[in-house]
């Protein structure tokens, strides 16, 4: 057992990228797995191709829709795609890329699917070579991209009384289009909110879906509205999700002894352009992915709200940025202002749109983690309140809703807080050290 260890610690050290690469891998083979466990092969291929045909606004529960089996082949095809395409185009795995690739997985099981995908991926390769770039340095943003894949449906619906022809190429050009335009979006958005927005490219899509979705209006054509939303299968994904954290967690203290010290310096980072896979490494990375992927998911569990395609899918998400920016200390500033919030606004925890934005209000983690508990709070309370209205704007055919609240909010509050000489956590909790190589274990 000890020499398997060894081999195993030296194998990582020398070859990090292939070892990040296998465990995307095998999470994405989890999924299917997981599929196939929970449904017959039978129910799963017609529910893939329900979920194929289908419109998938928000909320479109793919378990509700099509079945358990089909929402996690779905889920497990868009997460290892990612991960070929990583190791293709040479991407170095860094935090937001696996960010990128776990919230590519977890938001298919509700809107994104192995089809309306690529239209963006081709937008944003496109882009690269217009630029003279390498694509792997946009692929994170490609990722991120299809957060509008349900605007590429929607495309297709449109003109589903034309020749399939027409609806594939209709789709492919607006999908393209959007794809395109996401880069030098994203850049401008994130100059506008200064990196307080974890969810950047959330803000970058809720903008070109709103412009998208209004020329559509324009021409009298009315999205379809979409609402499913499962709740009979909470145990059985607790139980998937659990295990899965507790693997990882489990697996990065096995790769490094003195991974528990990266849990400190990552908790004293305010999460402003953190990449905690470049200065620390993965195993403590992974432990705080596992951590913060099983405190929601207790959450969930404690407050009485449905384990579903989409709050699954959102867990999943939140674990993927414990990699770039999120940990349990950020993170549960903003969560104690939004729960604040149900006390004394309209709206109960257990409401699904609610139960999303308690999950994903952690696109504020940075500001949390620069001006502390109260401001963390404030942020959390106005989130939950500018959340459930800005849907509208685009359809709900962004499904980074959150991502575009949360940086509504952060564009909001940026520029106050130095002006309300707002205290800031000392900046060794905002600035942490980096654990010298030399301290890993051997």
């Amino acid at each position: 057992m000890s020499k398997l260890n060894d081999r195993v610690h030296s194998y990582m050290k020398q070859n990090r990228e292939q070892f990040t690469a296998r465990v995307v891998l095998l999470f994405g083979l989890s999924l299917i797995l997981f599929g196939f466990c929970m449904d017959t092969p039978e129910n799963i291929y017609h529910g893939f191709i329900t979920i194929m045909v289908s419109p998938c606004g928000l909320i479109t529960d793919y378990i509700a829709l099509a079945g358990i089996g089909a929402a996690f082949l779905n889920a497990g095809l868009v997460t290892i795609t990612a991960m070929l395409m990583a190791t293709y185009f040479k991407a170095p795995y860094t935090g937001m890329l696996i960010a990128s690739i776990f919230m590519s997985g977890g938001f298919a099981l509700f809107g994104k699917n192995i089809l309306n995908i690529w239209p963006i991926y081709l937008g944003v390769f496109l882009y690269s070579r217009y630029k003279g770039e390498p694509f792997g340095k946009h692929l994170h943003l490609a990722f991120f991209g299809t957060a509008l894949g349900p605007l590429v449906s929607e495309v297709a619906m449109i003109f589903s009384d034309y020749h399939p022809i027409i609806r594939i190429l209709a789709a492919a050009v607006v999908g393209t289009a959007c794809g395109f335009i996401l880069p030098p979006v994203s850049t401008h958005t994130y100059k506008f909110h200064k990196g307080y927005n974890l969810f950047n490219a959330g803000f970058a899509t809720g903008l070109i879906a709103t412009v998208f979705v209004s020329i559509m209006r324009s021409f009298g054509y009315t999205p379809i509205k979409m609402f499913y939303w499962s709740t009979e299968y909470t145990n059985l994904l607790a139980a998937y999700l659990i295990a899965l954290f507790v693997i990882l967690i489990v697996v990065g203290f096995w790769l490094d002894r003195c991974a528990i010290k990266d849990l400190k310096y990552i908790t004293r980072h305010s999460g402003q352009g953190a990449d905690y896979i470049g200065t620390l490494g993965f195993p403590g990375t992974m432990i705080n992915m596992g951590l913060i992927g099983l405190f929601f998911t207790f959450y969930l569990l404690a407050i009485g709200g449905a384990i579903n395609g989409p709050t699954a899918g959102c867990i999943l998400s939140i674990a993927g940025f414990g990699a770039a920016g999120v940990n349990l200390r950020n993170t549960l500033f903003i969560v104690l202002g939004v729960i604040f919030g149900s006390f004394v606004k309209v709206w109960n925890l257990t409401d699904p749109a609610v139960q999303l934005s308690v999950l994903l209000c952690t696109g504020l983690a940075p500001l949390a983690g620069k001006y502390g508990l109260f401001y963390g709070m404030l942020s959390g309370f106005i989130h939950s309140s500018v959340v459930l209205n800005v849907g509208t704007l685009y359809s709900s055919l962004n499904l980074y809703n959150n991502g575009f609240s949360t940086g509504l909010v952060a564009a909001f509050l940026a520029p106050l807080l130095p002006e309300l000489k707002a205290p800031q956590i000392d900046q060794t909790y905002i600035h942490c050290p980096i654990r010298p190589k030399g301290e890993e274990s051997k």
